[in-house]
């Protein structure tokens, strides 16, 4: 016989109390707007689904404690939670024989920052920057960027516009077809805060799923710590999901 599952009231008492997204499990509950005890990794509840170069009927998977190329870790924690004054920093992720590279895809990433309103930089200046002259297998959307202590609202909704903004110029390059929306996805963010001692911190983050799904769970995740009320959650789920009325993103030949 099936064991009897938890009723309904169970679940939603449960839900109230762990204030854990109903889209994600976790190895260890966490609290909302408070620091986990140990580095939990999320897995999604159902298995993902590959069609044609999308993904369906998943939901965004979260993990801690990813690494970024040690040179880049050791930027952010000299640069430090106000990041150079920006709403984002946007990473190079990948290592070559010592050097750390952006990926080709990153050329785009402030020009398509600036037409969502982000405001983001490059870790590296221009004459600094290398990137990679290939394209790896895998997700079709991969990229990482750095937020400070203090995220705001506002830059939760640039964020999520960011991200869908991204995987709509990956559809208009064919490199995928169907909705934006359903874009394999991979975010990873380095998250930088200051300690009650003064020490500088780095959590990393890495969101998978498709490009609606992975926006969606960076607000969720991100929101307790910058907005308590319903209402403006709300606004920002809105906000984000209403950004295909947001400026057209032309794509840019590489």
């Amino acid at each position: 016989m099936r064991p009897k599952g938890r009723s309904r009231r169970e679940r939603q008492t449960a839900r109230s109390k762990g204030a854990l997204p109903r889209s994600y499990c976790a190895s260890t509950p966490i609290g909302a707007g408070k620091q986990a005890s140990t580095s939990p990794t999320w897995t999604p509840v159902p298995s993902v689904v590959w069609h044609h170069g999308l993904m369906s009927d998943s939901l965004p998977t979260l993990k801690q404690g990813v690494d970024l190329p040690s040179d880049v870790a050791l930027q952010l924690r000299n640069i430090g939670p106000d990041l150079r004054g920006h709403q984002v920093l946007l990473l190079p992720t990948e290592s070559r024989g010592g050097a750390t590279y952006y990926k080709p895809d990153e050329m785009d990433a402030g020009r398509i920052a600036r037409q969502v309103s982000l405001d983001a930089s490059y870790l590296h200046e221009g004459q600094e920057r290398r990137y990679l002259h290939e394209y790896s297998a895998g997700w079709v959307l991969d990229f990482a960027m750095a937020v400070g202590q203090n995220i705001s609202a506002d830059s939760l909704i640039a964020i999520g516009r960011y991200i869908l903004a991204r995987a709509r110029v990956s559809t208009s390059k064919g490199v995928t077809n169907g909705p934006p929306e359903a874009v394999p996805t991979r975010v990873t963010i380095g998250h930088i805060r200051a300690s009650s001692d003064g020490t500088v911190e780095l959590d990393n983050l890495s969101f998978e799923g498709s490009a609606d799904g992975v926006a969606k769970a960076i607000r969720e995740v991100f929101s307790p710590r910058v907005v308590s009320s319903t209402a403006r959650r709300e606004s920002i789920e809105m906000s984000i999901e209403g950004s295909d009325s947001g400026p057209e993103i032309d794509s840019v030949a590489l």
